[in-house]
């Protein structure tokens, strides 16, 4: 038995394949794209209620006005928690990592002294301010569970 080897006709297979392999790339990364955008939440979607900001302001009020003021503004030395300086610093993040700032480094007189739960609600009563939709569940306290809750521009 006789295989017969022709260049040619590998040459026509293989000169395919880089085209093949892009394109195929190209579909993976536009599926994997469409599956992280369909599975992402955002501030927009109502991720905490009305009640738990009210208790976030009682908290706010107690452990973060000395530096960010009543009007969320900030003084020379703490960052505004409201506005444009604040969306603009935190677009395209999530809220697990504002969360987890917020513990480890607030009150700045007594850094990681909030309980999760102060700093969940202290959150939702930052976004009401910022005019986030409220919603029908609380934000979680588990930080963790936030990792795809990004913060983003309206639409």
């Amino acid at each position: 038995m006789t295989i017969k080897f022709s260049a040619s006709a590998l040459n026509q297979r293989f000169s395919l394949w880089p085209f093949t392999c892009l394109l195929f790339g190209l579909f993976l990364t536009t599926h994997e794209t469409l599956i992280t955008a369909q599975e992402n939440q955002t501030v927009w979607d109502g991720i905490y209620t009305t009640e738990q900001a009210e208790r976030g302001e009682k908290v706010y009020q107690d452990e973060c006005t000395f530096c960010h003021l009543d009007d969320l503004q900030g003084d020379s030395f703490a960052t505004p928690l409201i506005e444009d300086a604040f969306t603009t610093r935190w677009n395209g993040s999530n809220i697990a990592d504002f969360m987890t700032v917020i513990q480890i480094t607030m009150p700045a007189d007594r850094p990681a002294t909030l309980s999760d739960e102060a700093v969940a609600e202290v959150v939702a009563f930052i976004l009401q301010m910022n005019e986030y939709p409220a919603g029908d569940q609380e934000l979680e306290a588990d930080f963790s569970v936030h990792k795809e809750v990004l913060f983003t521009n309206p639409d």
